[in-house]
């Protein structure tokens, strides 16, 4: 559960990430678009003078200024953390409400009834604006944006009155003003702007795509060396890449008469009967819910609690134990003589420090601390115990669990002063 959620944060983190990222790019088109849309109307002014045609100049003022106050805000909106999807939507709102007018205006000043309304540079800013917007990582906005332009264009056309027949002969503005050279340069500028759009577009995806391609390559490196449940925290920047202090339950478990087979049996039959050894713990860890550290040889070290504890990780941990020799004697009774094999199991209880150590070329995740070391030492005593499976008093104290196991023994483990309570099932709770 931990670890899914864990996933969906990162991936949402990268997702809000890709997203602010378009909606800068988005800003500084639009303010690049403006100033390439500014050229021809400085030559037309500097070429006629101020006086010329005064309400066309209007018009291309306010598409101007609409363009570089939606991309200066956005800015602004992100420099200072309050960009949202709200704000995506209002700009939709604001794009198509201010097309609209100016759409509206220009008609007007030309004296052309709405049907004209493609004839106008500012339509021609729809498809620029509906290309740059599909480098947003939200659909919802495109369509959205896309059914206002259209609601939009649909009221000009109906709102603007109807010009007489001759409407191009008796217009207050000359025809150039629609079909002059500066309209026109400003509609190529318009097709050269959308070219340029989806070649962003492009390159965003494509850098995108090589992005989750390096970080999945970077990941699958990682597994190679970590437990699967500590790649997305490394990756993420947790701290327990840096290691930190967890009270964890810890399981060892060895297979019994390896040396003895390796002597009777062809080594490929060897690899056969650890690899079924594997098999057995990692089936028992996946229904617990426990971590394999690592596999040393015949033997494994399972962590409940890592990477993140729980009320339960103790319990988990003892029934862990129980499923393995469970498991492994089931399977002892499908073999030949030669090939059975027993299993010693012992667990522990209590604090360690985790973390992951090394360096790009080698990385291992491990767990340090007397801890450990008891619950290598109560595995051990399995053997001479004559017993599959030990666990000390500490861990059936978190786990709440003394009415279903019972005190073996108090030992003075090897290399420990203090002595140790070890505890085994109970008749009705053996395995």
């Amino acid at each position: 559960m931990a670890q899914s959620q864990t996933k969906e944060t990162a991936l949402g983190a990268a997702l809000r990430a890709a997203e602010i990222g378009a909606e800068s790019t988005l800003a500084r088109l639009r303010i690049y678009a403006a100033l390439v849309m500014t050229i021809p109307h400085v030559v037309r002014f500097l070429s006629l003078g101020p006086d010329h045609h005064g309400g066309i100049r209007i018009q291309s003022l306010l598409l101007l200024a609409m363009l570089l106050f939606s991309g200066v805000t956005t800015l602004v909106l992100i420099a200072r953390n309050r960009y949202g999807v709200w704000a995506q939507y209002l700009l939709a709102v604001f794009d198509a409400a201010m097309v609209a007018a100016i759409c509206y205006l220009s008609l007007q000043f030309s004296g052309l009834s709405g049907v004209w309304v493609f004839a106008t540079p500012t339509a021609w800013t729809i498809p620029v604006l509906l290309a740059t917007g599909a480098m947003r990582y939200h659909p919802g906005i495109q369509l959205t944006s896309t059914l206002l332009f259209i609601v939009a264009l649909v009221a000009v056309i109906l709102l603007s009155p109807e010009a007489p027949a001759d409407s191009l002969a008796t217009a207050t503005a000359e025809p150039e003003h629609l079909a002059g050279i500066a309209p026109t340069v400003t509609r190529l500028l318009l097709i050269l702007a959308i070219g340029g759009a989806t070649v962003s577009i492009m390159r965003r995806s494509r850098s995108l795509l090589m992005r989750v391609e390096s970080e999945a390559l970077s990941k699958a490196a990682l597994v190679r060396f970590l437990p699967a449940e500590i790649v997305p925290l490394v990756t993420s920047g947790d701290e327990q890449a840096k290691g930190r202090r967890q009270t964890v339950a810890i399981l060892f478990a060895d297979m019994r008469d390896s040396t003895r087979m390796a002597e009777r049996l062809d080594p490929f039959a060897v690899s056969e009967i650890i690899a079924s050894f594997r098999t057995v713990v990692q089936e028992a860890a996946r229904r617990n819910g426990g971590m394999i550290d690592k596999f040393i040889g015949d033997g494994a070290l399972v962590l409940f609690g890592v990477p993140e504890m729980n009320g339960a990780d103790a319990a988990h941990g003892l029934q862990c134990g129980l499923d393995i020799v469970r498991m492994i004697a089931e399977l002892q009774e499908t073999r030949p003589e030669a090939e059975r094999y027993s299993v010693g199991v012992g667990i522990h209880y209590g604090e360690v420090f985790c973390g992951v150590i090394g360096n790009e070329d080698r990385r291992e995740f491990t767990v340090i601390g007397d801890p450990v070391n008891v619950a290598a030492r109560i595995e051990a005593a399995t053997r001479p115990a004559n017993v599959c499976l030990l666990a000390s008093g500490d861990v059936v104290k978190a786990a709440k669990a003394e009415g279903s196991w019972r005190v073996f023994s108090r030992e003075q483990l090897r290399g420990r002063e203090t002595h140790t309570t070890l505890m085994v099932p109970k008749p009705e709770n053996d395995v």
